[in-house]
């Protein structure tokens, strides 16, 4: 219940999915009570509750839930990530034996080209790419060492916060296609060190053709 998270912190703001933003503190909770809704309404287990906290545009505490299947992850800033309460840490495989995970752009069909063109090189580049349909598991599962490394165009904040934080304090690297920490394009690129180096020139067309 958000009253009392306000009544509690009440110079707190909160941004989500759902109700949008309300409040102007520096302090921002960043909330998607049903990431991957598709999946939820079909009956695909792969859904999750991401929530992540910001301070003046830094996030400094995030997690995920995913419920079907009890796993539980979070993160505090220079605390490092913890799945049900053990440590996890970014995958070290190379390459050539990477799995890489990816969401489609349904919802910015002019973008459709360029990230197909990203999609072949990916398929081309590693072991393999996965479409499970809800990105804030997707980088849970980069930052658990499941999947190596994922990019997707044009996303909500509220899709990548919590999993941003993870990450990075499970030794990987999150950026947007430029390499930045701005987010707000929602284009990301992400992976432990050397999948997201491949994945960042692939997105920028230094591999391939796009």
């Amino acid at each position: 219940m958000v009253t009392p998270s306000l009544s509690k912190y009440p110079n707190h703001s909160f941004l989500g999915e759902e109700d949008g933003k309300f409040g102007d503190g520096d302090y921002i909770w960043i909330v998607d009570p049903l990431d991957g809704t598709k999946n939820y309404i079909c009956g695909f287990e792969i859904f999750a509750v991401s929530v992540a906290l910001m301070h003046k545009q830094e996030i400094v505490a995030a997690s995920i839930y995913i419920p079907m299947l009890d796993k539980l992850y979070w993160a505090g800033k220079g605390e490092g990530a913890y799945l049900n309460g053990e440590r996890i840490k970014v995958s070290n495989r190379p390459v050539e034996s990477a799995v890489v995970a990816t969401g489609f752009p349904f919802r910015k069909i002019a973008e459709l080209d360029q990230y197909l063109s990203m999609l072949k090189e990916a398929m081309i580049t590693f072991s393999g790419v996965r479409r499970p349909g809800a990105a804030a598991i997707d980088l849970a599962l980069v930052a658990e060492g499941v999947f190596d490394g994922f990019f997707e165009m044009k996303l909500s904040i509220w899709d990548i916060a919590a999993g941003i934080l993870l990450i990075e304090e499970s030794g990987g690297i999150c950026t947007n296609f430029e390499g930045k920490k701005d987010f707000s394009s929602g284009d990301i690129v992400a992976g432990s060190e050397e999948v997201y180096k491949t994945l960042f020139d692939i997105v920028n067309g230094k591999i391939g053709s796009i």
